[in-house]
């Protein structure tokens, strides 16, 4: 069963205090996915969250959550930004959780309101479920999006181009997320979950190897092969291991 509860309905005080929006600066591990598949929504979350937490914070028209109250929330609207309103209630599993997007810490809820501030200016949560992370970016930031299809580039991602732009986006602070290809994200391969969308959190060149950092909003399964963390345990020396810290 589903009921929209608000946070002092859903929150446990004893365990995890009061609800607040925020306790410290966001940050990209407090973004995790509910039953909703709006990943390309939490993948951008997470991302801004890691680089810019400030960012996530000017969202919000105030900081301080108040009991009953209404949240005002920015959102880059063509061309401009505009407040969207909306009350604190969430949709709530049988579990106790919010089903949809949620922070690892329960009280804290700015994760579960800016998505459904978002959802309301898209018409519902329905119409969140798929999209790309470089639109979401643009609602949540106002900055330019721009979009690179792999399959389109064979010649750039030969040759080191595309590498060399992608090094360059990062070092000048951009934002950037990835999508796997088209498919049912219930298939993983080597804990890559396909047709989903991941957040950009590092990329680095580590002896003569081109390394992304993702962060699944999930908040679970990651690349199992070769420079996942599991392999660096076991095999990484003392040298490679401070070069990805």
């Amino acid at each position: 069963s589903v009921a929209c509860q608000w946070p002092e309905e859903f929150v446990d005080v004893s365990e995890s205090g009061a609800p607040v929006l925020f306790e410290g600066d966001p940050a990209a591990n407090d973004v995790l996915e509910g039953r909703l598949g709006d990943c390309f929504l939490l993948a951008a979350m997470s991302v801004i969250a890691a680089s810019h937490p400030e960012l996530i914070r000017r969202l919000f028209i105030r900081e301080a959550l108040q009991p009953g109250a209404p949240v005002g929330v920015r959102l880059f609207v063509d061309g401009e930004w505009r407040i969207v309103l909306v009350d604190q209630r969430v949709p709530v599993g049988p579990t106790g959780r919010p089903l949809f997007g949620r922070a690892r810490q329960p009280n804290l809820m700015w994760v579960p309101l800016l998505e459904k501030a978002y959802a309301k200016l898209h018409g519902s949560y329905e119409a969140l479920a798929g999209g790309v992370v470089h639109d979401a970016l643009y609602d949540l930031t106002g900055g330019i999006p721009s979009f690179v299809d792999m399959g389109d580039i064979g010649a750039a991602a030969s040759d080191g181009t595309l590498w060399q732009e992608i090094m360059s986006y990062h070092r000048a602070g951009y934002l950037l997320g990835a999508g796997t290809p088209e498919g049912s994200d219930s298939t993983v391969a080597r804990g890559i979950a396909q047709g989903h969308a991941y957040a950009i959190l590092d990329v680095k060149l580590v002896q003569g190897h081109q390394l992304l950092q993702l962060r699944n909003p999930w908040g679970r399964t990651e690349w199992n092969g070769e420079w996942g963390d599991a392999w660096i345990r076991k095999y990484g020396s003392n040298s490679v291991k401070r070069q990805l810290k």
